[in-house]
């Protein structure tokens, strides 16, 4: 341990042995002085001069020495062996941990498996049982219910009613032989539409179609659900809709001979429109007084403009509503080419949307055009041309403006709408109120008069 046999001799040996153990060679040694026979192989632990822990095995053997009873001891260093010895107990030691701890989790793993077995009998059974009560509830379903396999169209299910409807139960056939007799998959068939790419359902599809075989028509749901194997499975509810659909083609002939009648009437009233005004027409000729035949031209223009209207739902596919920009272009430019003599160097400019009105909006409203054009040709180009008069068609937040301005004279001073003795400003007045709207007047720089509405009317007060 690098000390010399001098320093060896003249320490005792006692102080080299480690403090943890002293006590023990010590006990041994007055145990043997005693005459007692205390171990003679044992170990301990020493330090050596450069102060490291060495372990050392001991033999004491009893001797005589020069007459008399001695002991000779032999060291062993077995530092080296002893440092094994620890580390084997420290393996061994861990490997019993290991084993333990592996022991712990294969018990809990197994009580979790147990478990886990438990709760999937418990699932199963539940499963199997929800399962026979969706059955039991389809079988008691008022509609052709069935069950096929996506993949391959077998069929897996028949509720009650449709066994009834095709003539017993089909289980384990083809779908689309049994149930359309088609030589393969469907053309409308919906399996490609149930499931997404993640194989997840898609929701209910729902389709109309005749039935070749029964000829009933069926408004069917098709949806995905998984089948108490696990596999995804298309269920398909079809109920029949067959008196339906007679009634709706009842219906729509019904309809068509009213819309065939309505023609007919919108054709005839325009007809009798036509005559009323050529009636007046021809009895303005004998007419002298010219404020007379104002009157007379007045109610011509009007009855024209309600003749036109007839005329364009006569002539539209929607005999509900009519296109007022169509009609506001077609009344303006007979009204300008009625009033050729007065309107003589005026022209006409109409910024119209493609706006629909029915026919109690469109009446009143294509009366009030009329007034408004008529008055702006009469009254705001008293000496001629040159001028203009501007007809706009605009909607906004479920209000319709039309505005008729032209560049003319304006209004006199004295204007009062609302007091006005004017049969066709007092016209205009009664139609705007037909209509839930109101009026604007703007006498500068020429006219603009302005009438707002709501898009559908509220009132139903028409003048035919």
């Amino acid at each position: 341990g690098g000390y010399t046999e001098t320093e060896i001799q003249s320490i005792p040996f006692a102080e080299f042995i480690h403090p943890d153990d002293r006590e023990m060679v010590l006990d041994f040694h007055r145990q043997r002085l005693q005459g007692k026979e205390p171990p003679q192989l044992y170990s301990f632990r020493i330090f050596n001069k450069a102060g490291q822990l060495k372990w050392m095995e001991i033999n004491v053997v009893p001797i005589m020495w020069e007459g008399a009873p001695a002991t000779l001891f032999f060291l062993n260093d077995i530092t080296g062996r002893k440092q094994m010895e620890l580390e084997l107990e420290l393996s061994h030691a861990e490997l019993e941990a290991r084993v333990q701890q592996r022991t712990a989790e294969l018990t809990t793993v197994n009580e979790k498996l147990q478990q886990e077995i438990a709760e999937r009998t418990r699932v199963e059974a539940a499963l199997k049982d929800s399962h026979e009560r969706l059955l039991t509830v389809l079988d008691s379903i008022d509609a052709d219910i069935y069950v096929a396999d996506i993949e391959t169209y077998e069929i897996l299910f028949m509720n009650k009613h449709i066994q009834e409807t095709f003539g017993g139960n089909l289980v384990s056939k083809i779908c689309w032989r049994e149930f359309r007799n088609e030589n393969g998959p469907c053309r409308i068939c919906s399996n490609s539409l149930l499931l997404d790419a993640h194989n997840q359902p898609t929701g209910v599809y729902i389709w109309e179609g005749q039935n070749p075989i029964t000829q009933q028509w069926y408004i069917n749901h098709d949806r995905a659900i998984q089948w108490v194997d696990g596999r995804m499975v298309r269920l398909q509810v079809a109920i029949d809709i067959t008196q339906q659909k007679q009634a709706e083609s009842q219906i729509k002939a019904s309809l068509k001979e009213k819309e065939v009648m309505l023609q007919e009437i919108h054709h005839r009233v325009k007809n009798n429109l036509q005559i009323i005004s050529s009636l007046l027409n021809l009895q303005s000729a004998y007419v002298n007084d010219p404020q007379l035949a104002d009157i007379f031209q007045d109610s011509q223009h009007r009855i024209r403009s309600m003749a036109l209207i007839h005329e364009k739902l006569y002539r539209s596919k929607n005999l509900a509503q009519i296109n007022f920009a169509e009609y506001i272009q077609d009344l303006s430019a007979s009204m300008f080419s009625a009033q050729s003599s007065t309107a003589k160097g005026v022209t006409l400019e109409c910024h119209v949307l493609p706006i629909l009105l029915n026919i109690d909006q469109a009446v009143p409203s294509g009366l009030i055009l009329n007034e408004l054009l008529s008055n702006a040709l009469k009254h705001a180009f008293p000496g001629g041309g040159p001028g203009k008069v501007t007809v706009d068609l605009t909607a906004t937040n479920q209000q319709i403006h039309l505005a008729v301005s032209d560049n003319g004279i304006g209004l006199p001073p004295d204007f009062n709408f609302d007091q006005t003795d004017s049969l066709g400003l007092q016209l205009i007045n009664t139609l705007v109120d037909q209509l839930d709207g109101s009026i604007e007047f703007n006498g500068q720089n020429g006219t603009r008069v302005e009438v707002r509405f709501p898009k559908h009317a509220e009132k139903h007060r028409n003048i035919l």
